[in-house]
């Protein structure tokens, strides 16, 4: 498919569907789909593949739990280049000869593959119209990524059901965050809750769905 994100003209989620009901419908069953050649993670429509070095960490990130979130059994990566950073020249494409550092994209895949590689999705739920929460198990144990899809003001989500107990919070990065159990901060970068302990997909869940956004001001 080639939306490139949630906040797309055709959003992903439902263009994946689109894809899955096709299938069904002309061929009698489903099947699992594969996103292998789209590279474009985030902007306006384009054909320049630079525009891949211009996305944030956070849109690989995002793609690559909206792609687990709604059942994709492959998702694009990105290319090898984009992993690594040159000291001594930035955010250029290839410097191959000169001495290269791990970059953001390194350590976002990192914590992806970490916490969510093997893991099926479970649950969606969306608050308002700009903000998503995926729900996923991975060896029975309950996770949820959530973040910002549009460009609106950071906010926070109240949760009714503390949860301090039994989940722990993360950025994208892997970095261990503060939380009280009822209070999530939320923007642009997908947040991480993990569960301390096996099963509890009811707590979470129900936490979730009942879950208020608290505008900034």
């Amino acid at each position: 498919y080639n939306a490139r994100e949630l906040s797309s003209r055709l959003p992903a989620d439902k263009q994946i569907k689109n894809f899955e009901a096709l299938c069904e419908k002309f061929n009698g069953k489903k099947y699992p789909l594969w996103n292998t050649e789209l590279y474009y993670l985030a902007g306006p429509d384009s054909k320049s593949f630079n525009k891949i070095k211009a996305s944030k960490p956070y849109h690989l990130a995002r793609r690559i739990l909206t792609d687990l979130g709604e059942g994709v059994k492959q998702s694009i990566d990105q290319p090898l280049w984009a992993v690594w950073d040159s000291q001594i020249h930035p955010d250029q494409m290839e410097y191959p000869n000169l001495q290269q550092v791990p970059s953001d994209v390194y350590v976002t895949i990192n914590t992806l593959a970490r916490y969510f590689e093997g893991a099926e999705p479970v649950s969606k739920i969306r608050w308002s119209n700009n903000n998503i929460c995926y729900i996923y198990k991975r060896d029975n144990k309950y996770l949820a990524a959530y973040w910002n899809y549009r460009k609106t003001k950071t906010n926070t989500i109240k949760l009714k059901t503390e949860v301090k107990d039994s989940f722990e919070l993360y950025d994208m990065f892997g970095n261990k965050l503060k939380f009280n159990g009822k209070s999530l901060p939320i923007g642009d970068a997908p947040r991480y809750l993990i569960s301390k302990t096996t099963g509890g997909i009811d707590e979470l869940v129900s936490a979730l769905k009942s879950a208020e956004i608290v505008e900034m001001k």
